[in-house]
Order: structure tokens, then C-alpha cells, then sequence
């Protein structure tokens, strides 16, 4: 389903997956030539274990912050800097998807997971799969573009239901009052509560300032509500 996004960005401007091991997984990103991050069959644990894709550059890379990059010290000092704020596409098996290893602990899980927004796919395809269909960048745009103006993506492309029974939705303890001192936007508002959701936290104040900077959506804040956001939290 998304591989129509090579043609569509042509294959020399996305940035496909490295050899795991490589040390110079992510030289391409230098230059500015690249549009899009599209690694298929990508566990993140995994290429962090092996230092091809580190936990460090993970977070940063993929909260739109400045990197360095490490490249061959034959042409440079072996580091260059890179800001990425364009499209990222992972796909994976989900069996271990987040498990920890000797080299990545808990929490770093947690954090690279919160930099993600997972979608699960469960759809048992027809006898023969996909490979009798050509991958055709104009159709996915054609369906994207339809869908948005629906406002009914396919069941697919959901995020995954919440674990929580039937009429009894996730609360946050001191969420409502949290929004309104810092006085977030609605968009931001939406966008947080998610994040805590998908963190599984049951009060604001349970969580660190480590927490708070390492949710998807701490980037999109403006200096002053960070800073409410933190003085809120920390209060007794």
C-alpha cells in the first residue's frame, strides 16, 4: 500500500532503509536531496541495538530537532548537522516490535515509541495478495485525496482501538485543568491527550520533565506553554 510513495517522490529522493550494522546508516540525509524516510520492515529496537540507526539520533531525528549525522571523515570531520521535518514511513512485523534488548532498556522503548504513530494492519488479503495489482502513485493519491474529503479512512488505517470497555473511555486525572491553565488550542489539546493515552498515564502529575519533552507533540508547543506546562505539572 505504500510503496506507490517511491514513484511518487522517485526513488533517488527518498531515503530507503540501511544495511543493519552500517555505520554511515543515514549519510544520505546530508545534502537536503531527500523528501522522505521510507524504511520497510524496520524494527527500531532492533537497528538501535546495533547503533545503525541510535537511540539518541532516533529521538531527535524524529521530533524535528538538529542531528548530527555521522559520514566518512574523508571528505568532512565525520559529523554533519541534519534537521528532518519531512514524511516518515516505518512499516514492520508487530510480534517484538517494542521488546527491549541488553543494549536499548525500557525506557528508551518508551520514548522511541512515543515519536510514532502506530497503525495496525489486520486485513487477511485474497488468495494471490497484492501481486497482481500495480503499484500506481496517481491511484493512492486519487484514494488519499478521496478519503480526506470523506472523512472515512478504511478500517485499516486506523490507529488501534483503545483496551478500555465499552463506555468507559481512558480518563486523565487533572488533564482538563492542565489545558486550560496553559491555555492550549484545541488542535493541542487533541494531540497531548493522545500522546498520554498512548504513554498509559492515569495522572499529569506522574510524569517526569524527560516525559513530558520526549511526547510527539511537546515539539508543536510554543516556549510559553512549555514553560506553563512544566510550572503546572510541578506544583504542589
Amino acid at each position: 500500500m505504500v510503496f506507490p510513495f517511491d514513484n511518487l517522490y522517485t526513488p533517488k529522493r527518498v531515503l530507503h532503509k540501511p544495511a543493519i550494522g552500517s555505520s554511515f546508516g543515514c549519510r544520505n540525509l546530508v545534502g537536503g536531496t531527500k523528501r522522505l524516510i521510507f524504511w520497510d520492515d524496520f524494527p527500531p529496537v532492533a537497528f538501535a541495538h546495533e547503533k545503525t540507526v541510535p537511540v539518541p539520533l532516533f529521538l531527535s531525528l524524529f521530533q524535528g530537532q538538529y542531528a548530527e549525522i555521522q559520514v566518512s571523515q574523508s571528505f568532512n570531520d565525520g559529523n554533519e548537522d541534519v534537521r528532518w521535518n519531512r514524511g516518515v514511513i516505518f512499516t514492520c512485523k508487530q510480534e517484538g516490535l517494542w521488546e527491549p534488548t541488553s543494549k536499548v532498556s525500557p525506557e528508551e522503548v518508551r520514548h522511541m515509541r512515543n515519536r510514532c504513530r502506530e497503525f495496525l494492519f489486520t486485513q487477511t488479503l485474497p488468495e494471490g495478495g497484492l501481486r497482481d495489482i500495480t503499484s500506481c502513485e496517481r491511484c493512492m493519491c486519487q484514494w488519499i485525496v478521496q478519503g480526506a474529503a470523506a472523512q472515512d479512512a478504511a478500517p485499516a488505517l486506523r490507529p488501534p482501538p483503545s483496551s478500555q470497555p465499552p463506555g468507559q473511555e481512558m480518563t486523565i486525572h487533572g488533564f482538563a485543568d492542565l489545558a486550560a491553565a496553559v491555555q492550549l488550542p484545541p488542535g493541542a489539546v487533541k494531540a497531548l491527550g493522545e500522546d498520554l493515552e498512548e504513554l498509559g498515564a492515569v495522572d499529569v502529575k506522574e510524569l517526569t520533565d524527560d516525559d513530558w519533552q520526549s511526547l510527539g507533540v511537546w515539539a508543536t508547543l510554543r516556549p510559553l506553554q512549555k514553560r506553563r506546562l512544566l510550572q503546572f505539572v510541578r506544583a504542589p
